[in-house]
């Protein structure tokens, strides 16, 4: 019996270390694509897993929030929003939609398929895997191949969500 449950346990450890995607894994290594401000720093780093599913790492010289908006129709109003902090060593990702040209709200439906993060002297590096189309509402889908309108922001100031930021920046990139 004893034999059978060290068994049952081992074949439950192996599938979940091989269960989680290897992409998060707090590295920024494989095929990436990648935007780089001009200012250095707020790097953006993607890669499509597949139909369903996309990639995104940010790497932002801050120690507060950091986020990343899709298809936004007047500054923070009908975008996406994946915001991120790391306070007292947890990582902690929503996704919020913006209700407002300068005000965003929590998402009902979080739908952040895995994500890590760390912190390393002035900069936050936070990854995640998402739904290129959710189906939500509130979520907007990205279009692959296809150019993209998105919103980047960063306060070194707080981890709290709610705080206006320190830098923002808008652009379009082809996911």
């Amino acid at each position: 019996m004893k034999k059978i449950l060290l068994l049952l346990i081992g074949i439950f450890v192996s599938l979940a270390a091989f269960s989680t995607n290897p992409l998060i894994n707090g590295k920024l290594d494989g095929e990436l694509k990648s935007y780089k401000n001009r200012l250095g720093n707020f790097e953006i780093y993607w890669k499509v897993i597949s139909e369903n599913e996309i990639y995104f790492g940010i790497n932002a010289k801050a120690n507060g929030w950091i986020s990343i908006g899709f298809d936004n129709t007047f500054m923070m109003s009908g975008a996406d929003i994946k915001i991120a902090n790391i306070k007292d060593g947890v990582v902690t990702i929503e996704d919020h939609f913006g209700n407002g040209p300068t005000k965003h709200e929590l998402d009902d439906k979080q739908e952040i398929i895995e994500f890590a993060g760390k912190e390393e002297g002035q900069w936050t590096f936070i990854e995640f895997i998402m739904p290129v189309n959710s189906g939500d509402e509130k979520d907007k889908p990205i279009k692959i191949g296809q150019e993209n309108k998105v919103i980047i922001a960063s306060s070194n100031r707080t981890d709290e969500f709610w705080k206006k930021h320190d830098f923002r920046e808008s652009l379009k990139l082809v996911f």
